[in-house]
């Protein structure tokens, strides 16, 4: 049996200094749009990178969760669904 209505969810971990969160919420908003955030400093490089290597991006996956635990800590945060700041209608 093949389920075709889930929702499906892409899970990072990270302790907030391998994984910068705000480099997580531009590559969220890039695979949930396409497009790349205007204040993204990196659009020229991964632009390049995703070209070359000729990526492609299905857009089956319906949330990009993040889950935090800083190094020698039990105590962590959890963002089920990672997204960019909104600045006056850019995305």
């Amino acid at each position: 049996m093949r389920i075709t209505n889930s929702k499906k969810i892409m899970i990072f971990c990270g302790d907030g200094f391998r994984l910068p969160y705000d480099e997580l919420e531009d590559f969220s908003d890039f695979y949930h749009s396409g497009i790349h955030r205007y204040d993204d400093f990196m659009v020229d490089l991964e632009k390049h990178y995703i070209k070359q290597n000729k990526i492609v991006f299905l857009g089956n996956i319906n949330f990009i969760a993040y889950l935090e635990r800083k190094r020698n800590s039990l105590n962590y945060t959890f963002d089920p669904d990672v997204r960019g700041p909104r600045f006056f209608g850019h995305s």
